[in-house]
């Protein structure tokens, strides 16, 4: 076989599948050519017989696995299904001769018939030429033939027989001064590809028959001028159908061409050498048939005979499919059955059946050429088949590949779940084992990690046996792996030119394999150390794996495909052993002490009342702490009681500031010592037990005023269940929300360490190694000591022999390598301050915690500066010392290195150190030096540098963190909470005694504060309610405090006591919800998150309420944040609204005058609220936004009412006057009032004033309701049936007796022009009969009918309609407003006075929807509707009747 013939050395199809681009010569492979037909390059297709592998070792290419073949189809019987369908159908131009046509219909059943062109043909055929003068001569004359036509403006292929001439053609033609840019090679069709171009005059195209066969040639317009393609076909096809396929080339679709061929004598059959062309052809034609019989005699049976026994197996496969269920071949860990409970899995039982297939026709390749009979190979095929499919049933296999699938996939399995069960695998490796001993390295390695897993009795010395037996077959495959490769060299002889020459993959082959093999082999020693070292520890081990790719750094084609090699085997995964973690019980402990914390925070919390409150939040706070620590050392398997103490003790050393600077000395020494050693963790203990004596005593003066003092109450407290749920509920959600916030921030203290580390050290990174290399290499002592080692190693006979291309020895290599490893003593390069570390990280935290508490004075802030100023310069000289420079590395590195090599014998320069391998391996040595010296100097620089700079970092991270969980997680609500509580006890602390005098500067910095108490949009606070029960000012009645949320649900309780025992309490309660937008969408969900996020809190809206003694409530009608004062004195004086407001003013005035006159009395309570509203910036306890609930449903009103009027023109006309705007006529009148107020100046405009530019004008008018009272009060009958149709209407006509002037009646703001204009005003004969329309229709019941009324009579346009139909003559008002405008702000208005009569009850739901409807239709101002008819009936009867007075007056 010769290359560049049958077979060329090319990229095989990996390297499409790795896109690999360029000539990568570790892709290269055998790949066959079909040179006598297509002259296609068969990437896919591999020669059996071990035919591949020795042409790969001939050119020294790696070798590639033998494979079988399991699936049988030849192209014979493929096509041959079609005649079970409708038949084979096709069109072709190169059918071939007489003989090819009876085939087909002989096989396939088909006819032949020509078909005429559709174009005249011009070929043009020139005469055959023979060269008889050798093979130099014929290429000669090809070259100089396709010159002459290039040359004539034509474009020339030259047909090839192979690519090996193709190249020789392209090599003379190149040399004879041709233009390379115009000589195109087409040999291999992925590399070459000539239909994309359009060639013009004087191109040559050099190809193999891959360019006669379906190849689509263009040339230009010119080209076929001159004569178009010329083809010179420079062999004599095999048949008839290649010879036209190439002539088919040119004289394409009516285009001109020529083709020829050029044949050198010497490579023809003898049979053909001398002839003519004629007979040539009519040769082979003879020789055709004589081989199509012979095919079919022959090829035909064979293939006949193999489709037969494919057939067979693949019957015997479908039946032996039926002993497994869908379950068992979808999953294969459902794979075990009760009756076989080992039988081979699935898949692994269907690939061992093909194998078996695939060897017996290997095996049997000879009898199926001697044509024997086929039912006795069938038979003997099921038999072997019966036999393994038996076998695979019952577990059990011959063949050694079997069970390594079989326990590949157990394996997996077993990884899963890795301590509960092997799942069978490690009975499927040690069959591999009994099956083929050699070979079974990975099967015990197996065993040894299965064995590791399942941690059964004396694990450790059976997983040593196993990793020792494989470590021998190791060294097995190692030595045949080094023959192997010396074998290959000695047989490969000059006469096999390798496909490269720097390097062949052959060798790169074995040397991965050999690195591949070490590597493991390295693997396998570290095991079998570690657990002989953990025997001896009486430890118990685990396994951590990797990859088997791990196995080498290099990832180049050749190495992986050894490693998948190796993963074809059975090695999936290589592991390492290490000592398994042991739970760790001081963490346990540690968590659970921090769950105790947590629930006596809780409970303190809870019953304390406010009297320990931040005693029980600190320990809540302690106890996540620990919980957290104690998690931390549970994961990684360790813990510290010495650093739990030192944080206790500095924990409890802050909380005993306030009682004396004593304790922190204390706490300091205590850390100190257990730093440096001098105590014990007893001592340590001990000193907590003193410590904490110095906590209760500062404790046990407030603990026994609380007790004598409020017991009973406390007792009370404790038996109110609403206070102890509240406690309760605040407490624990406390806890979760501190619980978040440390892990949060735990987690990202965790995240800045890491992330910071890797930032400084991939900054570093190059520049240290630049630095690093610069002084290494400029070291001569370095470089020489470097020579030395190198040369040690190296024999001085190399020199005598001579040989240029000497290479060290591997373990040569290995062992200097290994000893310049054991010379680097990169640790002292880098100091450590770890102990200094820790005083000095403690005293900081110690003193900026101090300095903190006691706001920088004294000693304590020079201890801060100290400890700063020491941690910043140890830190600061820390980072010098990791800074590589070349004074480091000449004066401390180099030196220390060169006194680990004085034991090596000196070089005496005989010139081993010029060979070129010594060269490299001292290059590489220098190299690795560096890169380790570097990563040591980066890594220690890096975490320096992190650490340095995170502390600030971390500390503005944290803080910030740390506010933005607690914000959303609303933790500000329950610290509120607390403060509230630790605020009330103080309070009442305070409120009990009588303070001191006070300084003029006391007195100074009290005076803005009190003089702020009168100030009415200030919120009330619990000095306003302790004056006022502690005072005269509410005759000694107490105040009982009640705060419910909307829904009624009560959140606290609170109560103070008046001066008098039988003075009555008021009770009051307030209501309180948070004032929230209802805007929905992802826009407001994100507005809201960022709010929640910056702690943005919700002003709460509510309203008061008097709780009467018999439990009833009454609404307190208020606004502003004088709303506390209006409901005292709604609750102690019944009077009219301004009274209520006068005296709710007058009394907080007095309350300002009770503090000023009594100031001692007030003073702790007073500094007590001042300092509690500038730390907690509190909105206040009573503070309700816009004063009362009704206020807030104005607000609303308003922003929708501001909304609706933007459309008008004038606007700014509607929104001053509030045109349109719908409420009570009071309430409409007040808030009149206000405006004007603040217009004039302050000046009261509530008196009349009949210049006013707008009016409240009542819908329906006040005088509807007063005079239906009249007429129901006169007929019984009337009442009665009002009562019941509408009850809700009859009420308000009922209340026409309290209010005769209609102040709660429904009004709207209109023009007063309007107002006037409307014919429910007025005296005039119309207005009076409209008006009693109305009346008959509210005494009927009907609330519809009576508001589409009102809303008619009411508009003045419609008014004005009704006057015009009527005939009444009434010149219309000069208005400000345009008709569109005042449609508008009617409309507006009209809306929302039908949606208030549905709330009142006058109509429902249905009816409200109707009437809606009908006032956006415009039916108010509609001429068609019945009751616009009837207002004009009554309007109309009017005038008959007063046109017939005048009348009778004539």
């Amino acid at each position: 076989m010769t290359p560049g013939r049958e077979y060329m050395i090319d990229k095989g199809p990996a390297a499409e599948t790795d896109n690999v681009s360029g000539d990568d010569h570790q892709y290269h492979a055998i790949i066959p050519v079909d040179f006598k037909a297509s002259g296609v390059l068969e990437k896919n297709k591999r020669w059996g017989d071990g035919l591949q592998q020795f042409l790969e070792m001939k050119h020294q290419l790696a070798i590639s696995q033998m494979s079988n073949v399991t699936n049988y189809m030849s192209n014979f019987h493929y096509f041959k299904r079609y005649i079970n369908g409708k038949g084979i159908f096709g069109v072709s131009g190169t059918l071939g001769g007489q003989a090819d046509q009876e085939f087909l219909a002989r096989h396939y059943k088909t006819r032949s018939y020509a078909i005429p062109a559709h174009r005249h043909s011009k070929l043009i055929e020139l005469p055959v030429i023979q060269v008889s003068a050798g093979n130099n001569l014929w290429i000669q004359r090809i070259c100089e033939t396709a010159c002459t036509v290039a040359e004539r403006g034509q474009v020339v292929l030259v047909i090839c027989e192979d690519v090996k001439t193709a190249n020789e053609l392209q090599t003379k033609m190149e040399n004879q001064t041709r233009d390379p840019n115009k000589i195109t090679m087409y040999t291999v069709s992925g590399r070459h590809n000539v239909e994309k171009r359009k060639f013009d005059g004087g191109n040559i195209i050099i190809a193999t028959n891959l360019g006669g066969r379906g190849t689509d040639i263009k040339v230009d317009d010119d080209v076929n001028k001159c004569g178009g393609l010329f083809v010179l076909l420079t062999h004599f096809p095999s048949n008839r159908r290649v010879e036209k396929q190439v002539f088919g080339r040119t004289a394409r679709k009516g285009n001109p061409g020529m083709v020829q061929m050029m044949l050198c004598r010497d490579h023809l059959a003898p049979a053909y050498q001398g002839q003519s062309i004629e007979v040539m052809r009519h040769l082979r034609e003879r020789y055709e048939v004589s081989r199509i019989a012979d095919m079919e005699k022959d090829e035909l049976l064979e293939i006949e005979m193999k489709e037969q026994l494919f057939s067979t197996f693949c019957q015997y496969l479908g039946d032996f499919e039926r002993n497994y269920t869908d379950q068992e071949k979808k999953d294969y860990t459902k794979a075990t059955s009760r009756r076989n409970p080992n039988k081979f899995d699935y898949q692994p039982a269907l690939n061992a059946l093909k194998e078996c297939w695939a060897l017996w026709l290997t095996v049997h390749e000879e009898h199926i050429n001697r044509h024997d009979d086929t039912e006795t190979l069938k038979h003997d095929l099921l038999l072997q088949l019966q036999t393994t499919g038996d076998m695979l049933l019952l577990g059990k296999s011959d063949n050694f590949y079997d069970h390594v699938k079989q326990a590949i996939s157990r394996t997996d399995l077993h990884c899963r779940n890795r301590s509960k069960s092997d799942c069978g695998a490690l009975s499927c490796w040690e069959a591999i084992v009994t099956c083929h001993e050699m070979y079974s390295a990975v099967a015990l390695y197996n065993q040894a990690f299965i064995t590791i897993n399942l941690e059964s009795k004396d694990y450790k010395s059976k997983a040593k046996q196993l990793l020792q037996r494989a470590h021998n077959l190791v060294d097995v495959y190692l030595s045949e792996s080094t023959n192997t490769m010396v074998s290959c060299n000695l047989s490969v002889t000059s006469d096999f030119e390798p496909h490269h020459k720097e390097g062949t993959n052959f060798q790169r082959q074995m040397e991965a394999r050999l690195n591949t093999f070490k590597s493991w082999k390295g693997y396998i020693e570290s095991a079998i150390n570690k657990l002989e070292e953990l025997d001896k520890s009486n430890d118990d081990a685990i396994t951590e794996e990797s990859s088997v790719y791990t196995l080498s750094e290099q990832t180049d084609y050749i190495t992986k495909n050894e490693l998948e090699a190796l993963y074809d085997y059975g090695l999936g995964i290589v592991f390492e052993v290490k000592k398994k973690p042991k739970f760790c019980i001081d963490a346990l402990i540690c968590f659970i002490l921090g769950v105790i914390q947590i629930v006596a925070g809780i409970l303190v919390c809870a019953l304390s009342f406010g009297t320990a409150t931040q005693f029980g939040l600190g320990l809540i706070s302690e106890g996540v702490s620990d919980i957290i620590s104690g998690i931390k050392g549970m994961i990684e398997g360790s813990f510290s009681w010495a650093e739990w103490a030192i944080s206790k003790s500095i924990s409890i050393g802050m909380s005993l500031l306030s009682a004396g600077f004593s304790a922190i000395k204390s706490v300091y020494s205590t850390a100190k010592g257990l730093i440096t050693g001098t105590k014990t963790f007893a001592s340590v203990a001990d000193d907590i037990i003193n410590s904490g004596k110095h906590v209760f005593k500062s404790l046990k003066g407030t603990a026994q005023k609380a007790v004598s003092g409020t017991l009973s109450e406390t007792m009370k407290k404790m038996a109110s269940s609403t206070a102890l749920k509240q406690n309760f509920m605040h407490a624990t959600k406390y806890a979760c929300q501190e619980i978040g916030k440390q892990a949060v921030t735990t987690a990202l203290n965790y995240a800045v360490d890491v992330g910071v580390q890797k930032l400084f050290h991939s900054c570093l990174q190059d520049v240290f190694k630049r630095t690093v290399s610069s002084a290494m290499k400029s070291n001569s002592a370095l470089d020489q000591g470097l020579t030395k080692v190198v040369c040690f190693g190296v024999p001085k006979a190399v020199l005598q022999k001579e040989t240029p291309d000497f290479k060290i020895d591997k373990k040569n290599e290995e062992e200097i390598k290994g000893l310049v490893e054991s010379g680097l003593a990169i640790e002292d390069l880098v100091s450590g301050y770890t102990t200094a570390h820790e005083v000095i990280d403690k005293l900081s935290t110690v003193s900026h915690t101090a300095a903190g508490i006691l706001n920088q004075k004294g000693i304590v802030k020079g201890i801060s500066l100290a400890t700063e100023l020491a941690e910043y310069t140890t830190r600061f000289v820390e980072i010098l010392q990791t800074i590589p420079t070349s004074a480091i590395i000449n004066d401390k590195f180099v030196p220390t290195f060169l006194e680990t090599m004085e034991d090596i014998k000196p070089y005496d320069h005989d010139g081993r150190h010029n060979l070129p391998d010594v060269q490299r391996l001292k290059t590489d040595l220098l190299n690795n030096i560096v890169e380790r010296v570097a990563k040591a100097f980066t890594d220690a620089c890096a975490q320096h540098m992190a650490s340095f700079s995170t502390r600030e970092l971390k500390k503005h991270v944290n803080s910030a963190t740390g506010k933005a969980v607690s914000n959303v997680l609303g933790r500000y609500e329950t610290q509120r909470f607390f403060d509230d509580q630790h605020h009330k006890h103080n309070m009442k602390a305070a409120a009990s005694t009588e303070g001191k005098p006070l300084s003029e500067k006391e007195r100074i910095e009290l005076q803005d504060y009190v003089e702020n108490i009168s100030n009415e949009k200030r919120p009330a606070t619990a000095v306003d309610l302790y004056v006022l029960t502690k005072s005269g000012l509410l005759d000694g009645k107490g105040i009982r405090f009640t705060v419910v949320d909307k829904k009624g649900k009560k959140l606290s309780e609170e109560y103070y006591p008046g001066t008098k025992d039988g003075g009555g309490d008021i009770t009051l309660q307030l209501t309180k919800e948070p004032l929230k937008t209802k805007k929905k969408g992802i826009l407001s969900w994100t507005r809201s998150l960022k709010k929640r996020v910056f702690g943005e809190r919700h002003p709460y809206t509510g309203h008061f309420d008097i709780v009467q003694s018999d439990g009833s409530i009454t609404a307190v009608e208020s606004n502003n944040q004088n709303c506390l004062y209006h409901a005292i004195i709604q609750a102690t004086d019944n009077g009219q609204d301004n009274d209520i407001r006068d005296k709710a003013t007058k009394l907080r005035s007095n309350v300002q005058k009770e503090v000023q006159s009594n100031p001692n009395k007030y003073s702790k309570i007073l500094k007590l609220q001042k300092g509690y509203e500038q730390t907690c910036k509190n909105t206040g306890k009573y503070a309700i936004t816009g004063g009362c609930k009704r206020a807030r449903d104005d607000n609303n009103k308003e922003q929708a009412y501001e909304q609706s009027i933007r459309p008008m023109e004038k606007s700014a006309i509607a929104k001053t006057y509030r045109l349109g705007f719908v409420g009570n006529y009071k309430h409409l009148k007040n808030q009149r009032g206000k405006r004007q107020r603040t217009n004039n100046g302050g000046v009261d405009s509530n008196r009349p004033n009949n210049n006013s530019p707008v009016n409240s004008d009542h819908v329906p008018p006040k005088s509807t309701f007063k005079n239906a009272l009249k007429i129901i009060e006169k007929d019984p009958q009337k009442c009665q049936n009002l009562k019941e149709k509408n009850p809700k209407l009859y009420d308000i006509i009922q209340n026409a007796k309290n209010d005769p002037d209609g102040r709660d009646l429904m009004a709207m703001e209109v023009l007063t022009s309007h107002h006037r204009q409307a014919l429910t005003t007025g005296n005039s004969r119309e207005s009076q009969r409209c008006r009693e329309l109305l009346c008959n229709t509210a005494v009927s019941g009907d609330g519809e009918k009576m508001i589409k009324q009102s809303l008619i009579l009411a508009h003045p346009m419609t008014s004005q309609n009704l006057r015009e139909d009527a005939g009444l003559q009434r010149q219309p008002a000069n208005n400000i407003l345009s008709d569109s405008d005042t449609k508008h702000y009617y409309k507006i208005g009209n809306l929302e006075t039908v949606k208030q009569y549905c709330q009142l009850g006058i109509i429902d739901q249905n009816q409200r929807d109707r009437l809606l409807s009908w006032v956006q239709e415009d039916g108010h101002l509609n001429r068609k509707t019945p009751e616009y008819k009837e207002c004009l009936d009554t309007i109309r009867r009017n005038v008959d009747k007063v046109e017939d007075t005048a009348g009778m007056a004539k």
